[in-house]
């Protein structure tokens, strides 16, 4: 059965007002195109892979189970670069081959099969590579699935997920001396604080350096209804902690989600003197 991945945003709230004036925000991030990096990863990554000396390249899909990729993330930022090979072998025999030297310098992440009443349909092999900066996942898939007169084909795909860029104007002005923050559970608020002096800057620290998020389909954890909320100035962090992600708003404006963490939870709540996790009161 084929499935798909993760990846969304969520709410949380942490207030953070009285910005100083120095280090102000600016305009739009102008770094690298991500999504070209991304594609020269996923180009990198194909480099990689390795099929049998007998294998034939095909320049489509030689059976109808390899037209789309067993696993595809479920995500808006994705490069998937892709390649088919039909092999003289049988399935089982292509399948040990890929195990062993499918792809170089990269580690197992998984494996699986498909099928129905006829028996397996397909198998799948996952490799991952860590990610740089950018970047929220790198993976190679290849696929097997036999044929009807015994050979095999090869489906092989480089799936690399990147981030959009953060906007210069989520980053908090490294003079800022006051933030709120506040804590919410089922929309009831549990705490409350104004940070000032170097609480406040090294909140500041610990959000500007936070990544975006992964835009799409996303998993949560148990939800108690915990939100976090911090305003400063023109700029507003939304986030429900059991999905961490942080929704953030530029003078009522939509900006790109950041990905909310352990340490991001654990530095607002604990300024309030409350858990990273409590459970409903």
């Amino acid at each position: 059965m084929r499935r798909s991945g993760l990846a969304l945003v969520a709410t949380l709230t942490v207030t953070l007002a009285g910005c100083g004036n120095s280090g102000g925000v600016g305009g739009p991030s102008r770094g690298p195109d991500p999504s070209s990096f991304a594609r020269q990863e996923a180009t990198r990554l194909m480099s990689l892979v390795h099929v049998p000396a007998d294998a034939t390249t095909s320049d489509h899909s030689p059976a109808k189970i390899l037209n789309q990729p067993a696993q595809v993330p479920g995500v808006d930022d994705l490069v998937d670069e892709r390649r088919w090979w039909t092999v003289p072998s049988d399935a089982e025999t292509t399948l040990a081959w890929l195990q062993k030297n499918g792809v170089k310098h990269l580690k197992s992440s998984g494996s699986g099969t498909s099928g129905g009443p006829a028996g397996v349909e397909e198998y799948t092999l996952n490799f991952a590579d860590r990610a740089p900066a950018g970047i929220s996942s790198e993976e190679v898939q290849l696929n097997v699935a036999p044929m009807s007169d015994g050979t095999s084909a090869i489906r092989a795909d480089a799936q690399v997920v990147w981030l959009v860029n953060r906007a210069a104007v989520e980053t908090i002005p490294r003079a800022i001396d006051r933030i709120a923050v506040s804590a919410f559970v089922m929309g009831r608020q549990i705490g409350h604080r104004v940070l000032t002096g170097g609480e406040a800057r090294r909140l500041a620290m610990v959000i500007n350096a936070l990544p975006t998020a992964v835009r799409g389909e996303h998993g949560c954890g148990m939800d108690q209804g915990y939100q976090l909320r911090v305003v400063a100035g023109p700029l507003v962090f939304k986030n429900e902690v059991a999905c961490f992600d942080i929704a953030v708003t530029y003078q009522g404006h939509g900006m790109p989600a950041l990905a909310g963490d352990e340490a991001f939870v654990h530095a607002v709540a604990s300024s309030m003197g409350l858990p990273d996790h409590p459970s409903h009161r």
